[in-house]
């Protein structure tokens, strides 16, 4: 009984922790391509957006992003986030980065960068809010 009990507080501990991150991340500046991230009780949508519209050979819109959206698990540990596909594909890590009382979820390219220059990605994802505010 004692086990299981640790184990629910832990698991409501762990809940509790991604709630905190959990938001819509879009880019912190205009652009034509994007990456849009939704977080919420530990599920995770992966988005890409374009505005150019390609046509192929039949006249009709080309998906440009055939593999997206993706959907999944995540899970956060010391401030990376680890996501896993419906299908089981692990995706590659994303880093997360407060400044002042902004939230931001970078690449690990981007957040190599940002620890070698020590300056934010221009166009890194921002938290929106938290769901339903988006």
């Amino acid at each position: 009984m004692k086990i299981r009990s640790v184990f629910t507080c832990l698991a409501a501990l762990s809940l509790v922790a991604c709630a905190s991150y959990d938001g819509g991340y879009s880019p912190a500046c205009p652009t034509f391509v994007a990456n849009v991230v939704q977080l919420e009780s530990g599920e995770f949508t992966w988005s890409k957006l374009s505005d150019e519209v390609v046509i192929g050979n039949d006249g009709q819109p080309v998906n440009r992003y055939p593999d997206f959206p993706k959907h999944g698990d995540y899970r956060i540990r010391a401030g990376v986030l680890s996501m896993t596909t419906t299908d089981g594909e692990d995706l590659p890590p994303m880093y997360f980065h407060e400044a002042g009382e902004q939230l931001y979820l970078l690449s690990e390219v981007e957040f190599l960068a940002m620890e070698q220059s020590g300056q934010l990605p221009d166009c890194a994802l921002l938290r929106a809010g938290p769901p339903g505010q988006n």
